[in-house]
Formats: structure tokens, C-alpha cells, sequence
């Protein structure tokens, strides 16, 4: 089986469209809007439950991916991950943590803080 025909699920890619900066030549504050779909195959590698103080925190760690042709930097974020009928599988917003180049396909290392 490809790489290719495992990627049943979709991405919802968005972007930082924010170029301004402020008085201080600093960016302004990062605006996260809708890039692209691109299709991809995503699987939770590791669930662990964080507790500081009065504060407990899920974080999970999610490996993704995705075809050698996806318009796709570290600076991007995905909302949700979907299937074809568009029902949501992993809700968002994910932190792409790593991109990994491999011989058919790109493998993401994602990050969500719930």
C-alpha cells in the first residue's frame, strides 16, 4: 500500500496572514486564517496528563502524514483534522512541531494543548 492511498483524511491548513509591524518594528500580533486542504493520514502517538499547582493539562502528541507536494512550513497550524465526508476526526488547533521529509511522504510531528 502507498503512502498516498493511506491519506483518507483532510487538513485544514491555516496561515499567519499578518505582515504588519507595530511602532517598534515588532509583527504584530500572528492572525491565523484558512490556507489550503491538503489530504493526510493522522494518529495519536502518546496522551499524557500534566498537573501543576491547580492546573491540569492534557497534552497530546499527534504524528501526521502528509504527500512530498503539501504547501506546508512550521509556522503554519492546522485546525482540524476531517474525513472525506467532513466529519471532524481531531479537533484543533495543532502546532506543527516538525516536518520530516521522508521518501514518499512528509511525517509531521503536531502538537495540541487541551
Amino acid at each position: 500500500m502507498s503512502a498516498r492511498s493511506r491519506m483518507t483524511m483532510r487538513a485544514a491548513i491555516t496561515r499567519n496572514s499578518t505582515v504588519t509591524a507595530n511602532d517598534w518594528n515588532q509583527a504584530d500580533t500572528p492572525v491565523f486564517d484558512q490556507w489550503t486542504t491538503e489530504p493526510c493520514w493522522a494518529w495519536v502517538t502518546a496522551k499524557r496528563e500534566v498537573i501543576d499547582g491547580d492546573k491540569v493539562v492534557i497534552v497530546e502528541d499527534i504524528r501526521a502524514l502528509f504527500p512530498l507536494s503539501a504547501n506546508l512550513t512550521d509556522q503554519d497550524r492546522i485546525a482540524h483534522i476531517s474525513d472525506r465526508a467532513d466529519t471532524v476526526i481531531f479537533d484543533g488547533p495543532f502546532v506543527i512541531e516538525s516536518i520530516q521529509r521522508m521518501t514518499r511522504h512528509l511525517e509531521l510531528v503536531l502538537s495540541r494543548v487541551s
